[in-house]
């Protein structure tokens, strides 16, 4: 099932450790220019302080990723392969700053704090 969030809506996952979406997630027969809210198998702000990773098929065309939103990572393996395809990429991630605009206000602050340093 798709994670999907509409207009106005706002999903966060802000987790310790890695995230990963495995292999049945995404189209079979690859989109090229699909809908960043109706089309994307993923929507929402994921932050990890490990690894995002998309999981492949073994032996066999891998299906498309098509992620909305935000993903921060410590680091990226993206496996998706759609074998003989050149019109569409394996993964692919659509920005959507709405998410954010319809963010908890505690997720849109700095903490900064001044001080004076002696010369």
């Amino acid at each position: 099932t798709n994670i999907t969030i509409t207009e106005g809506g706002f999903l966060a996952f802000i987790v310790r450790g890695n995230i990963s979406i495995v292999d049945t997630v995404g189209y079979a027969t690859p989109v090229v220019n699909p809908d960043k809210v109706t089309q994307a198998n993923v929507s929402g702000i994921y932050i990890a302080n490990g690894q995002f990773a998309t999981l492949a098929t073994a032996g066999a065309p891998d299906r498309q990723l098509i992620i909305s939103g935000t993903v921060a990572a410590g680091s990226f393996t993206l496996n998706r392969n759609l074998e003989g395809n050149n019109n569409a990429p394996g993964e692919m991630f659509i920005y959507r700053p709405d998410l954010w605009t319809f963010a908890p206000a505690e997720l849109k602050e700095i903490d900064v704090v001044w001080t004076e340093v002696a010369p």
